[in-house]
């Protein structure tokens, strides 16, 4: 036989408390994995440095000039010739796309301006050079 005593603890729904700690958890395990999937297109390269720049974050294609003057279409080899008609079979890849040209510090710059020519010369506007921020200031 069961007696109710009239002290019986009632429970009104879901203790939030867990439920906020689930949730956080699951925020920062996402932004700690979209972090980690940050996508570099380029080579390695060394770059010049500036004294103030802007920072681009669009979706983009990179063409890389290492120090031996050798160019590459987002981390593959590319003979200058090649790199139009490249652009131009991707799919997604259009005048509006921007391109980020990667130059070594030690290339020539007139890699740099040939390419950046070529591109304008076939409609591309959207044309940056990437730098580093110089500490000097120089």
């Amino acid at each position: 036989m069961k007696f109710e005593c009239g002290l019986e603890i009632e429970r009104r729904g879901i203790d939030m408390i867990p439920l906020i700690d689930v949730v956080f958890l699951l925020l920062v395990f996402f932004i700690y994995a979209m972090l980690s999937m940050t996508v570099h297109r380029a080579i390695d390269v060394r770059l010049p440095k500036v004294g103030e720049s802007e920072t681009v974050v669009d979706d983009y294609v990179a063409i890389g000039i290492d120090e031996e003057n050798q160019l590459f279409l987002n981390n593959k080899p590319v003979a200058p010739d090649e790199i139009v008609p490249q652009l131009q079979s991707r799919t997604w890849v259009d005048a509006d796309t921007p391109i980020s040209i990667h130059g070594d510090s030690r290339s020539q710059l007139g890699t740099a301006v040939r390419i950046l020519d070529l591109l304008r010369r076939h409609g591309h506007e959207r044309v940056s050079l990437s730098v580093e921020q110089d500490d000097d200031g120089i």
